[in-house]
């Protein structure tokens, strides 16, 4: 049964809504637009413009099928928009694939050695975030000692809020984003070949260039020296 794969939060309007979105930090939000206190447009450029919310999709269900309609919830920075009356078959099936989009997007960043926050965000806010704490790390990049309590700072995020941030963004914790960013710079530096593994990791900040290498395996299936030989480039 589909609905046991979902565990779902009620709220009676737009106004709880909201509290309990900030509270709960759901994987999605499913939202009708006629609603008391605070309706699904509002609801929805509240979580959109809020940088501990914006990066849940929103589903805005409504019976008022008008192009205007439509254009105004996408205006609101919904993800998807339903007409009533509906199938459940079809909700399910929107809130799957909003789910396997941010999958998607999770395995691409694993997957490249650039990083590219537009394609990895859904709003323009997750995106300034997501381009400021890149920054942060590159120009900490070759201290070791930049901790997450330095990064939260920088970026003005408390430590809970960014975890949540980058898990649901990159499906990584603030600790293991910063070192996979690390080692995507490690491996950008390689294929420049103009330095030797072991200057490359003290670079990207690891002290230890035996950890750099099982880190880069780790990251990678194949170890620096592996990694520039597939390249084609000469071994130092």
């Amino acid at each position: 049964d589909r609905n046991e794969r979902f565990d779902i939060i009620e709220a009676a309007d737009g106004e709880e809504g909201e509290l309990l979105a900030m509270k709960e930090n759901p994987d999605i939000i499913i939202s009708d637009i006629m609603m008391p206190k605070r309706n699904g447009f509002e609801l929805c450029k509240a979580i959109k413009s809020n940088i501990n919310m914006s990066n849940i999709p929103v589903i805005l269900l409504t019976a008022r099928i008008s192009k205007s309609a439509e254009m105004t919830g996408y205006e609101m920075g919904a993800d998807a928009y339903i007409a009533k009356p509906f199938s459940l078959a079809l909700l399910f099936n929107r809130v799957e694939h909003l789910l396997a989009l941010q999958l998607q997007r999770q395995k691409e960043f694993q997957q490249n050695i650039e990083v590219n926050p537009q394609k990895l965000t859904i709003t323009p806010l997750d995106e300034d975030l997501l381009n400021r704490i890149l920054a942060c790390i590159e120009k900490n990049l070759s201290n070791s000692e930049y901790s997450i309590a330095d990064l939260s700072k920088d970026v003005m995020m408390s430590r809970m809020n960014l975890y949540r941030k980058l898990q649901a963004i990159t499906g990584q914790s603030p600790t293991d984003f910063v070192k996979t960013i690390r080692l995507k710079k490690a491996a950008q530096l390689l294929l420049e070949n103009r330095y030797t593994i072991v200057e490359v990791a003290y670079t990207v900040g690891f002290n230890t260039p035996s950890y750099f290498t099982r880190v880069f395996k780790e990251q990678f299936g194949i170890t620096p020296t592996q990694y520039l030989e597939k390249s084609g480039q000469n071994v130092t």
